[in-house]
């Protein structure tokens, strides 16, 4: 994070159609640098869909119903972090089961 606060963002400045998205649980505090008048923060919003969540498993190979994915994402309240991990478990789950 540091090397993209004090080394490729202060570089950008006068690159107008140069566009870089910094995405995740934390990102730079862009008040106390030069390129703040030049940052735009946009907070996501939690991905509450069951839909959504049944597109990406099955993307991924992941065996699990629409109603499933619905329940984790109501539970998770649509947090990525906290319904990825019940993900992964599902998958490790029923891909043991498959094998056996």
């Amino acid at each position: 994070m540091k090397w993209i606060e004090r080394q490729l963002l202060p570089r950008t400045d006068g690159a107008g159609a140069l566009r870089i998205v910094i995405a995740g649980q934390t990102v730079p505090d862009r008040a106390k640098h030069v390129w703040a008048s030049a940052a735009e923060h946009v907070a996501l919003q939690p991905i509450r869909e069951g839909s959504d969540w049944h597109e990406y498993s099955q993307r991924q190979g992941i065996d699990i119903s629409l109603e499933e994915i619905s329940l984790l994402a109501l539970a998770g309240q649509g947090r990525p972090g906290l319904i990825y991990p019940l993900l992964e478990n599902v998958a490790r789950e029923r891909g043991a089961r498959g094998q056996g």
